[in-house]
């Protein structure tokens, strides 16, 4: 008997769960259901786990236990899920409540008992089943803007308790009304070997589609001659009911002459290979021009569980004089449909082409390394998608730059897994090498992210999962904290929040703590707001003159003081 893939096992389990237990799961919100993205949504690095859900744009709302079972975990985080909440359910479901304001009641006084001990904002506990019991339709949280959200929101995820793998909370009968059907924007044609070519061209051809709504085609009648080794890809996007933003397609269906050759379909995701989107996407044309064109032919490092009935993995030989009619299905989980029709005229003349050289090849699927005066790199066997050109040029050191800025191919290459990145820092004063942080730079030559980095003695090495220019900063300027709501000596008579900017030159902030009256107060960093704050519910109210001290560092030590006197 031929074996199942685990992925598609337990989505099938995940299935045979929900009919046989009747599962009947509550809304999370008392609202109407509005998303501003669903699952499998195309983001960078990954798919999207669950439903964004908009909260009418505030923070404050009741959130609902689905049904009834146990918190099994609960995170509190400066980017990503920002403060969430897992609640584990006898059918073999996980929900989970990501990007909340605060949790609430027994919930909430955990939380701060587990921070007050680790002394520390961020935490991530898993509990059992003794601990908090939900009954369905209790309020857990309440709806907010942490983590890496850009907006208020709640990201609702469910998930195959065994597995941990999140499914299409849209299975469970969630309401969401949409009667628009996806968009298609583009086709790909991709030669996929030296010799092939499309309209005599070794390079892919990204030919724009017009279309009335549900039926398409290629815009101005363009002809697609094809020949040798051909994938294809489509650019297409969908919209939802009463929503202005743009969503992520259910499935994606090619048909060669009539017969199904390739399926994409967003059931359920792993989180360990969802990275793989990088592979499933066009990523230079989604980084450069943002135009994310989903192939539909498998690289050798798509691990992903989302395909069916591929052929020869979406790889095709077009090879004698002839003409194919090819056919794409797009559709929605609502089942709104989408067609683009188009032919391929194969050609038998094969063509060739001249090829540049590299100055080294990755090969897929074992360690790679490289070295040279100023930079040396070590590529993990986990770090490519396909055998990969290596291509690395220099910039001699300008401005605040302590090394030459080593381009590493580009900013629109794909790496799945981190590499090694050390750059030769002898040239760099002793005294100055514990401030060194590599930096990766935009297409400006400006800082994109401070990535760190472990001194050995001349050489300095960070971990990246990304190509592109790099260079070594030296960080010798402390943070800046200043106050945004709170005014020194003030006297404060109602409980609110007291915020404080904090801003890091280069290495970014490593640490921050509070004290109230020398006493160790929780503060909460939201890094994409660049900011602390914490509750004056958490001070004694004496009507009292209190002190205030909060210190913060960078990631290179550098340190900040912010000192004051306020009345509560």
């Amino acid at each position: 008997m031929k074996s199942i893939p685990l992925g598609i096992l337990s989505f099938f389990i995940c299935l045979t769960a929900l009919s046989q237990n009747k599962v009947n799961f509550r809304s999370p919100l008392d609202i109407t259901l509005q998303l501003s993205g669903n699952f499998g949504e195309l983001r960078p690095g990954h798919f999207h786990a669950g439903l964004d859900i908009r909260t009418q744009g505030k923070v404050g709302l009741k959130i609902y236990a689905i049904e009834s079972g146990y918190v099994s975990r609960i995170a509190a985080s400066e980017g990503g899920y920002g403060k969430a909440i897992y609640i584990t359910h006898p059918s073999g479901y996980t929900s989970v409540y990501a990007h909340l304001r605060n949790y609430n009641g027994a919930i909430e006084r955990l939380a701060k008992a587990i921070q007050y001990d680790q002394r520390a904002f961020q935490f991530d506990s898993t509990l059992t089943d003794t601990n908090l019991i939900v009954s369905k339709g209790d309020i857990i949280g309440f709806s907010g803007n942490t983590g890496g959200s850009a907006g208020p929101h709640l990201h609702f995820e469910i998930r195959n308790t065994l597995t941990e793998h999140p499914i299409n909370p849209l299975h469970f009968g969630f309401d969401i009304t949409d009667n628009i059907a996806p968009k298609i924007y583009a086709l790909g044609i991709y030669p996929l070997s030296v010799t092939s070519n499309v309209n005599g061209s070794n390079e892919k051809q990204i030919l724009k589609t017009v279309g009335n709504g549900k039926e398409y085609e290629i815009e101005s009648g363009q002809s697609i001659t094809v020949n040798g080794k051909i994938g294809f890809g489509i650019y297409t996007r969908d919209k939802i009911t009463g929503s202005p933003f743009n969503f992520g397609i259910y499935s994606i269906e090619l048909f060669k002459e009539n017969q199904l050759v390739y399926k994409h379909q967003l059931d359920s995701l792993n989180f360990e290979t969802s990275r793989s989107i990088n592979a499933h996407m066009d990523f230079h044309e989604a980084t450069k021009k943002n135009r994310k064109i989903q192939r539909s032919f498998l690289l050798p490092g798509n691990k992903l569980n989302t395909y069916s009935s591929v052929v020869n993995n979406g790889e095709f030989f077009f090879l004698k004089d002839d003409t194919v009619a090819m056919k794409y299905i797009i559709k929605d989980y609502s089942g709104n449909t989408s067609i683009i029709n188009f032919k391929v005229i194969s050609s038998s003349n094969p063509l060739s082409y001249l090829q540049t050289k590299p100055l080294a090849m990755l090969n897929y699927g074992i360690e790679n390394k490289f070295k040279d005066s100023t930079v040396s790199i070590n590529f993990p066997a986990t770090c490519l998608y396909k055998n990969t050109p290596l291509n690395i040029s220099y910039d001699p050191a300008i401005g605040r730059c302590a090394t030459p800025i080593a381009f590493i191919n580009t900013l629109y290459d794909p790496l799945n897994d981190y590499i090694d990145l050390s750059f030769d820092i002898s040239t760099v004063l002793k005294e100055d090498r514990s401030k060194a942080v590599v930096v990766s730079l935009n297409a400006q030559k400006q800082i994109l992210a401070a990535e760190g980095g472990k001194i050995d003695s001349n050489w300095i090495t960070c971990k990246t999962r990304s190509f592109g220019p790099y260079t070594v900063f030296i960080d010798k300027k402390a943070p800046k904290i200043t106050a945004k709501n709170f005014t020194p000596k003030a006297t404060y008579l109602s409980s609110k929040r007291l915020y404080f900017h904090c801003t890091d030159d280069i290495s970014g902030l490593g640490s921050y703590e509070a004290y109230i009256d020398e006493k160790w107060i929780l503060i909460e960093y939201e890094k994409n707001r660049k900011q602390v704050f914490f509750e004056l519910d958490n001070v004694a109210k004496t009507t009292g003159k209190h002190t205030l001290k909060i210190r913060v560092q960078d990631k290179v030590g550098n340190t900040s003081e912010f000192a004051s006197t306020f009345i509560y």
